[in-house]
């Protein structure tokens, strides 16, 4: 692989070449360690309307159990970065934010958010896979994953995968049918 530097990884940006993975994912599925992006959990009292304020999609009008891709800003309306906000429940929001933004997002939380929410960041405990590709779900059921199948767009649940607990999105946010 041909790594290059990002935000503190070594990040493999190509295998066999650009042409070939992209008619890999496309034609079949290609599976991505998405690891090096931020992932935040606030929790606490009312933490969903906490996030709420500071970003620029509603998570108050979102179900739970459903993503919101929007942006975090600052106090003068200056994007930090753009997010994925999981509603876990009214007490419980999962982030994913960009590696590069990482602590920037964490500290403007951190400021931001009410003394009894408590923020955690995940990164450094946790994995980040994206599975895209037509082959997606064929390849879900064969690890026995057929729970993820019927997922709406934007949705999550929760479930083991060989062994381990894990979360599964259909964000669609890399553009091609598959999960995160």
């Amino acid at each position: 692989a041909r790594f290059v530097p990002y935000a503190g990884w070594e990040m493999p940006v190509q295998f066999k070449g650009i042409v070939t993975e992209h008619h890999a994912v496309r034609e079949h599925a290609g599976l991505f360690d998405v690891t090096h992006m931020g992932r935040l959990r606030v929790t606490g009292e009312g933490a969903l309307h906490d996030v709420d304020r500071l970003v620029t999609n509603s998570l108050a009008q979102t179900p739970i159990g459903r993503a919101v891709y929007g942006c975090c800003c600052n106090e003068s309306g200056t994007i930090l970065d753009d997010l994925i906000c999981y509603c876990e429940s009214g007490d419980s929001v999962f982030v994913i934010c960009n590696a590069s933004n990482r602590e920037k997002i964490r500290a403007h939380f951190s400021r931001e958010l009410p003394s009894h929410i408590t923020l955690e960041d995940l990164s450094e405990r946790t994995g980040l896979l994206a599975l895209q590709g037509p082959r997606t779900f064929e390849l879900l059921d064969a690890i026995d994953a057929v729970w993820a199948r019927n997922l709406p767009r934007m949705g999550f649940t929760k479930g083991t995968l060989v062994g381990i607990e894990v979360t599964i999105a259909l964000t669609g946010y890399t553009g091609e049918l598959g999960v995160e």
